[in-house]
């Protein structure tokens, strides 16, 4: 700007303001550079001179614009340029007039030696008599945003008259999407279709020449897909362009995803399927045969390989020089349909079944929170159902948690009791990973919902979580927290690292609930969930590994935590090489006060790995109050059969020099290797250890004794566990 005053800044070029703020998105604006140009700039800070539009304006004051677009007073659709919005700053000129910015949404302008598309701001200025105009941007619905602390200081300025004009507003909420951004699409696509009549598309049937195409704003393009091997898309269905393209641009993403994923696991996935290890092959590509329709009754037919990297129909056709007017239109047509989708709060036809009435999280926002409600925690209890039914019935509870915490979250309050029942019912990805893949046809479905109703970065996190995020029943939980009343446990800081949804804290008995919870969860959506049904928790977001708790806070840890053959970085751990699973006893070590007990449920790896050096490490810091081997259909109801253990470890006050024997493994009767703890305590084991082909070939499995009850095992099991040295906070 100051180059610009002074004359060192090349004329031709506009001033870049800013990236276009948050605010101006939701109404509607794109992501584009803010440009004003050089003109524009020395009229405002010339001496007031309404004839020549100069407007007196102090120059400190268009450098606050930045901050003063991002945090205005009101925006609104301008009354008299129908292609502008107005944004009001809280600044006032020397009349006391409030400043205002003139905007042409979605424009171009010259930066530096190339035109560009922008968000152009056209003038800066104050606005006289600026309560009359204000009377007429509400009377006419023109108002899109409006901040109550800010615009009430304002008009208090002219007096209590004038206050009274905010009372029936709504404030801090994208009240709708600018009507004039839509005009100028109209405008855009009118231009695009007129682009057509001296065109001839080379590639069209009968290679047609398209010397006339109606520019009524009504009629759109179309996309029908006339077959394709991809249960994504439905053979001679017609879709509008923008689900059209935002199906296909997923479709590929996911297929890439995928193959990417074979070839880390198997390298050429061939040899894989034929010995049956995997059941699908994204090595090849997934042909789709589809046909555009123009609005004049012409048709474009092509064919895309789902697979094959160029993204949505549109970047794909965008590729062939031919078809630049075909693209363009179809590009300002699915921009058309994304803002009148917008404004009536309305998705695709696809998206708005998958949806029903639950807006995106997106659809409005608040700058202010709302009033304190009253906090309030889940209860599980014998009546609640948690883990019911099958693979779809689960994926069907999902889905109506997410929506229910995304309605929530979009009138930023806490979730009411009745809401906290639908959350509950969340029970993770573990298990359900075929909702995940674009090419089981059986799962079609459920696909495009998830898909529809997860942002990109929440469907990639549910995807990678399918591995490990399986849910603990309440009977297993409530056996964990009968053993920690047996060691005399009745209240204190309470850990959970890897808390899920937080069925642990749900569980917590009545006797403990004077005890303080702390919670660490991973995964984005499971983290909010957690938060709206334990809202007097301390519950972080965030990678266990990037918590800071002190050392010895904890009087007691309890949770399932994710094992697999994969680490975790950490610099305090690194140089130990710990598996995930093992990685998590160690930092809920050092967290643990002296006396204190960890309880995990874990892979059976931890106790019965060849190597001792993960066991020998904790036992160093631990004493193994017990452990107790869970047969195979434990999580069963997570839709995952594996063997596991629970462990009970209680933190020594001094490192041990004696190893004991649990450090180590031995054959037992039947010549399998287990730990030694396991063959000292046979009754420990709740079910029959057998070899059975695993991942790795051979594997020890704990099968399950049919004529016995879990929760009968597991109590028996509890009993036995020898009560712990008394441990009390200083």
């Amino acid at each position: 700007m100051d180059a610009s005053l002074n004359g060192t800044l090349p004329f031709y070029t506009s001033l870049k303001v800013c990236d276009t703020p948050k605010i101006l998105l939701d109404i509607g604006c794109e992501q584009l550079p803010m440009l004003y140009t050089q003109k524009h700039l020395r009229n405002a800070v010339k001496p007031t001179d309404e004839k020549n539009h100069q407007h007196g304006l102090e120059v400190e004051q268009i450098k606050k614009l930045p901050n003063l677009l991002s945090g205005p007073v009101m925006v609104f659709d301008s009354p008299n340029r129908k292609d502008s919005v107005i944004v009001v700053t809280s600044e006032v000129d020397k009349e006391n007039n409030p400043i205002i910015a003139s905007i042409k949404p979605n424009g171009s302008g010259r930066y530096e030696i190339e035109e560009i598309s922008s968000n152009f701001i056209t003038s800066v200025y104050g606005r006289n008599n600026f309560p009359e105009y204000f009377k007429k941007i509400v009377q006419t619905d023109s108002l899109l945003f409006c901040d109550k602390k800010k615009s009430q200081e304002m008009f208090e300025r002219w007096g209590e008259q004038y206050s009274e004009l905010t009372n029936t507003l709504d404030f801090n909420i994208i009240i709708h999407q600018s009507w004039n951004i839509v005009k100028g699409f109209e405008e855009k696509i009118s231009e695009d279709r007129q682009n057509f009549e001296q065109i001839t598309l080379d590639s069209a049937p009968e290679r047609a020449t398209y010397s006339t195409i109606p520019a009524e704003f009504d009629e759109f393009p179309t996309i029908t897909c006339d077959w394709s091997e991809s249960e994504v898309f439905e053979d001679g269905k017609t879709y509008s362009v923008l689900e059209f393209d935002e199906l296909m641009k997923r479709a590929d993403s996911d297929w890439m995803a995928a193959r990417k994923k074979e070839r880390d696991s198997y390298g050429e996935a061939y040899e894989a399927i034929k010995n049956g290890e995997i059941f699908g092959n994204h090595q090849g590509y997934a042909k789709t045969k589809f046909t555009v329709n123009l609005p004049n009754g012409d048709k474009i037919t092509e064919r895309q390989d789902i697979g094959d990297g160029y993204g949505g129909v549109i970047d794909f056709l965008s590729q062939y020089g031919k078809y630049n007017a075909v693209s363009d239109l179809l590009r300002a047509t699915a921009e058309i349909e994304k803002i009148r989708a917008a404004k009536k709060n309305l998705l695709s036809e696809t998206d708005l079944e998958m949806l029903n009435s639950i807006e995106p999280r997106s659809a409005t926002f608040s700058t202010i929170p709302a009033e304190p409600q009253e906090k309030h925690d889940f209860r599980i209890t014998e009546d609640t159902e948690l883990g019911a039914g099958g693979a779809k019935t689960k994926f069907a509870a999902n889905i109506a948690a997410i929506r229910t915490l995304k309605a929530i979250e979009s009138e930023n309050r806490l979730a009411s009791p009745d809401e906290q029942q639908i959350l509950a019912k969340y029970v993770g990805w573990g298990g359900l990973s075929q909702a995940f893949d674009s090419g089981n046809g059986a799962w079609t479905n459920e696909y495009k919902q998830l898909r529809a109703l997860l942002t990109d970065d929440e469907y990639k996190a549910a995807a990678e979580s399918t591995l490990n995020a399986h849910y603990t029943s309440p009977e297993v939980i409530g056996a964990m927290y009968k053993a920690l009343d047996n060691f005399g446990f009745e209240s204190g800081n309470v850990l959970e690292p890897s808390m899920g949804v937080g069925n642990f804290f749900g569980c917590l008995p009545e006797k403990m609930r004077g005890s303080k919870l702390y919670g660490v969860e991973l995964d984005d959506i499971t983290g909010r969930i957690a938060k709206q049904l334990y809202q007097t928790a301390d519950i972080q977001i965030n990678g266990f590994e990037k918590t800071d708790f002190p050392d010895n806070f904890f009087d007691a840890a309890i949770g399932n935590v994710p094992f697999g053959n994969y680490g975790v970085s950490d610099a305090r751990y690194n140089k130990e090489n710990f598996l995930v699973h093992d990685y998590f006893f160690a930092k809920t070590l050092d967290k643990v006060a002296p006396g204190g007990v960890v309880a995990f449920i874990t892979s059976k790896g931890t106790l019965d790995k060849v190597n001792p050096k993960v066991r020998e490490y904790l036992a160093k810091r631990a004493d193994l109050i017990g452990a107790i081997r869970l047969p195979n259909n434990a999580f069963k109801g997570a839709n995952t059969e594996v063997t596991s253990d629970i462990i009970f470890l209680q933190k020594r006050e001094k490192m041990a020099v004696e190893l004991p024997d649990w450090c180590y493994t031995a054959k037992n009767s039947d010549g399998i290797t287990v730990n030694q703890y396991f063959i000292d305590n046979p009754e420990m084991v709740l079910g029959k250890l057998e070899l059975a082909s695993g991942q790795f070939g051979q594997e020890v499995t704990c099968s399950p004794i049919e004529s016995e009850k879990l929760s009968e095992q597991l109590d028996r099991a509890v009993s036995r566990l020898r009560e712990r040295r008394g441990h009390k906070r200083p």
